[in-house]
């Protein structure tokens, strides 16, 4: 016969089920030596397992906190905090031991795939600096497994530089960087570095002062490259920072006078093509 055991301190139910509700299908059983099951409505909704584990929907869970579910709602975290404010956020937070290291682990959310319990991708961040008073953003993709060992494909340093394929900033590192004060730097060993282009014809790039644009770089019917200096603003040739060569609406002009030659005695022109019949000089 079944053993009940009431006393003080303690209702002793010898393993058998709890049973809450007039139809017996709401309980809580411990039926399994160091394990606690919930049963709402005739299904297993809870288990506390005897390494201090909570499973949702899991039966044997084995992480800290492990939900499964059939649908979306039932695997699913859900945080809404009814207050408004500016900084009245619903959140999660990640504790670490980072310490004053750089390069340590501060949190992360892992990707994975039941079908063979690999993580494909992750988010991490990291302490930035030997202090470990500064964090970075780390996004790691791949087509086979990551570890934590795995380069990012994307990080977001403590400086708010976003770099894609490098993992530190420099002009000359192979990768695309984008500097918080506006400057974006892209470098590859092989190939093209950057490719710039549109479906029609117009304009591909626009170089601007402040508000004010000066110039445009685009295309025009017949497959011709434009290069247009805009609001009456000469279009100027260089070398090493200095302007040797302009261009405004009615003149192709050297910046200097009586300093330039045209062509060298070796690369000479061919012919000149021009309305008058002769090339004046004005010496």
């Amino acid at each position: 016969s079944d053993v009940y055991q009431i006393t003080a301190t303690k209702i002793d139910l010898n393993g058998k089920e709890l049973v809450l509700d007039a139809d017996a299908d709401t309980s809580i059983t411990a039926d399994t030596d160091d394990q606690i099951d919930i049963k709402i409505g005739g299904t297993d909704v809870a288990v506390f397992s005897s390494s201090g584990f909570l499973g949702l929907g899991a039966t044997s869970p084995t992480s800290r906190i492990e939900i499964s579910g059939d649908t979306f709602t039932k695997s699913t975290i859900r945080l809404e905090r009814t207050n408004n404010g500016e900084n009245n956020d619903a959140g999660l937070q990640f504790k670490s031991a980072a310490g004053a290291n750089s390069g340590y682990g501060m949190g992360g959310i892992w990707f994975k795939n039941s079908l063979d319990d690999n993580a494909y991708a992750l988010i991490r961040a990291r302490t930035d600096d030997s202090t470990g008073t500064s964090g970075r953003l780390d996004f790691i993709t791949s087509q086979s497994a990551v570890s934590n060992s795995t380069d990012p494909s994307m990080r977001i340093d403590s400086s708010g530089n976003v770099l894609v394929g490098k993992t530190s900033t420099g002009d000359y590192v192979a990768g695309f960087e984008v500097q918080p004060a506006g400057a974006v730097v892209l470098y590859r060993s092989s190939g093209v570095a950057g490719l710039f282009g549109r479906t029609d014809n117009g304009e591909i790039l626009r170089f601007n002062v402040n508000s004010a644009t000066v110039g445009k770089i685009g295309t025009e019917s017949g497959g011709k490259l434009q290069i247009n200096s805009d609001a009456n603003n000469n279009l100027m040739f260089a070398v090493n920072g200095s302007n040797y060569v302009g261009v405004d609406t009615v003149r192709l002009y050297p910046e200097n006078d009586n300093n330039y030659d045209l062509g060298l005695s070796g690369s000479r022109f061919d012919d000149i093509f021009a309305t008058n019949g002769t090339i004046q000089t004005s010496d």
